[in-house]
C-alpha cells in the first residue's frame, strides 16, 4: 500500500506530458483486398475502378472529413463505388470506410457529378465507321438486319417526392419512381441514356422530347432502332406488328423479340451491378437523376474493359430483366399505335424488311 503512495508521489514530480494522438492512415483497398474481394465490394475491378480514378481525379479536391483526417480523390471515388455497388445504408460505408456519415452523402453527390460530367465520352451514338459492325452483331442474334440500337424505358424506384406533383411520379404500377430511357448495342452497352422523367410519362413522349429523336430525323444515321409497343413505328424506329396475320410477320415478331430483349438485358446488368438501383431511393429528385447517370457511365466503362459482374450469372441476370418494365402497352396508346401505324411511312419500310428478310 505505502509502496502504491509512494509511486503516485513520485508522479507528480515528473512532467508528464499526455503522447500524441497518432491517426493511422486509412486502409488502401487496392494493397489489402484480393481482386475478388475488390469486385464484390465496389462492383469494378481494380484496373476499372483506377481507369475512373484517372479520368475524374483532378475534378475531386483533397479533403478532410469532419474529423480533420485526409480522404484523398482515390478514396472519395471507392466510397461512391461501394454505395453504388452494393445499395448498403450510408452509415454502414462510413464504418467501414472510418468516415462521417454525412461525408458519405456529400462525397456520393461530389463524385457522381464529376463522374456524369464525362458522360459524353462514354454514352454517345456509335460513329459511321462503327455502323456496320454494330448492325452485323445485331443480325447475328436473331436475324434482324440494320439495327443500330435497341430503345426501352424502365422505372427507378423512390421515395414520394416533395411538393404538389408528387402524383405525377407515380407510375402505371402504383409505386413512385423515375423513369429512365436508353438505346443500348449488342453488347448491352448503353449509346443513349436519358433519366428524370416522371414515372406516369409514357415512353413515346419520352422520346418525342429527346435529342435522339432530332438526331434521327436528320437521316444522318443509317439503319434504325428497334423499340417496343410502347413506341410508334417510324422510318427509324421500328416496333412489332401489333396483330401478326402471316407466318412472315409471326417470325419478324419472334426475331424483333429476341433482338429488343438486349435493353431488356442491359437494364438487368446496370441494375445488378450497382444493386442501389433496385432499391427505393431516397437522395434529392437532382441527385437522383445524377447519380443514376453516373451508374450508365460507369456500367459502360465495366462492358468497355469486360469487368465481370460480382458474384452474378447470366441466366440470372436474363430472368431478372424479363421483369424489368412493361406489362404491355395500354388499351389508349394501343388504338393510337395502330391509327399511326396504317399510313406511316415507318410501317411500310418495317413491311419491306418483313417481305424480303422473313
Amino acid at each position: 500500500m505505502f509502496h502504491h503512495l509512494r509511486y503516485l508521489e513520485n508522479l507528480d514530480r515528473l512532467d508528464v506530458w499526455p503522447s500524441r494522438r497518432i491517426v493511422v492512415d486509412r486502409i488502401n483497398p487496392f494493397k489489402a483486398l484480393s481482386e475478388e474481394e475488390f469486385l464484390c465490394r465496389y462492383s469494378l475491378n481494380k484496373e476499372c475502378a483506377n481507369n475512373v480514378i484517372q479520368q475524374i481525379q483532378d475534378a475531386l479536391a483533397h479533403e478532410v472529413d469532419s474529423r480533420g483526417c485526409p480522404v484523398p480523390p482515390f478514396l472519395q471515388v471507392l466510397i461512391t463505388l461501394q454505395y453504388l455497388g452494393t445499395g448498403n445504408h450510408q452509415l454502414a460505408i462510413s464504418d467501414y470506410s472510418d468516415v462521417s456519415q454525412s461525408y458519405v452523402s456529400k462525397c456520393v453527390v461530389r463524385v457522381s457529378r464529376a463522374i456524369g460530367n464525362i458522360c459524353h465520352k462514354h454514352i454517345k451514338l456509335p460513329s459511321h465507321s462503327e455502323v456496320n459492325r454494330i448492325m452485323e452483331d445485331f443480325q447475328l442474334i436473331a436475324g434482324m438486319p440494320s439495327v443500330i440500337g435497341c430503345i426501352g424505358c424502365t422505372h427507378i424506384a423512390i421515395n414520394r417526392p416533395p411538393g404538389d406533383q408528387f402524383e405525377l411520379f407515380r407510375n402505371r404500377t402504383g409505386y413512385f419512381s423515375m423513369k429512365v430511357q436508353a438505346v443500348c448495342g449488342p453488347q448491352q452497352q448503353f449509346y443513349s441514356f436519358v433519366s428524370g422523367w416522371y414515372g406516369s410519362v409514357h415512353d413515346s413522349l419520352i422520346f418525342d422530347k429527346s435529342y435522339l429523336r432530332q438526331e434521327l430525323e436528320k437521316n444522318l444515321q443509317p439503319g434504325y432502332l428497334l423499340g417496343d409497343c410502347e413506341y410508334p413505328c417510324r422510318r427509324y424506329l421500328h416496333t412489332p406488328v401489333l396483330n401478326p396475320c402471316t407466318p412472315q410477320e409471326r417470325r419478324y415478331n419472334a426475331s424483333h423479340c429476341r433482338t429488343h430483349s438486349t435493353v431488356k438485358r442491359a437494364f438487368g446488368l446496370l441494375k445488378r451491378r450497382f444493386a442501389f438501383l433496385e432499391k427505393r431511393l431516397q437522395t434529392d429528385l437532382n441527385n437522383t437523376k445524377m447519380i443514376i447517370v453516373a451508374a450508365a457511365v460507369l456500367h459502360n466503362i465495366a462492358i468497355k474493359q469486360n469487368v465481370p459482374m460480382p458474384g452474378e450469372t447470366n441466366d440470372q441476370i436474363c430472368n431478372e430483366s424479363q421483369e424489368d418494365h412493361h406489362d404491355g402497352p395500354s388499351q389508349i396508346a394501343k388504338k393510337t399505335l395502330e391509327s399511326e401505324q396504317k399510313n406511316d411511312v415507318g410501317a411500310k419500310e418495317r413491311d419491306y424488311i418483313i417481305r424480303n428478310y422473313f
